[in-house]
């Protein structure tokens, strides 16, 4: 089943919650909501968050997401992804569309038994 939650109203992640998935917030957290996630990470919960690029010098960046992610080893950077090598056009689409056209082994792509 999937649940929207507002953190903010909530105070905690749902104690059923077999993932969370912070997908392109337009705001940044608010520090309850930052406290919120922790907790729920350090319960060995999972967290799936995909930040938009911030392109404009008066948008504001999600610092306190930024900071929790940071604190578990990941930067999350103002970063664009670009495929230069034409394989989008063959879709329809333009550089913007990464395309992969082979998956190579690694952990993260493993079946998980827990």
């Amino acid at each position: 089943m999937v649940d929207k939650t507002v953190l903010a109203q909530a105070g905690k992640v749902p104690d059923d919650a077999d993932v969370l998935v912070v997908a392109g917030p337009k705001t940044d957290f608010l520090p309850a909501e930052i406290d919120a996630l922790k907790a729920y990470l350090t319960k060995g919960g999972k967290l799936l968050v995909m930040l938009d690029p911030v392109l404009k010098a008066d948008q504001p960046q999600p610092t306190g997401l930024q900071a929790l992610l940071k604190e578990w080893g990941i930067d999350a950077d103002n970063d664009l992804v670009l495929d230069v090598s034409g394989m989008g056009r063959l879709l329809g689409t333009d550089e913007s569309v990464p395309v992969a056209a082979s998956y190579p082994s690694h952990p993260i792509t493993e079946t998980s038994t827990t």
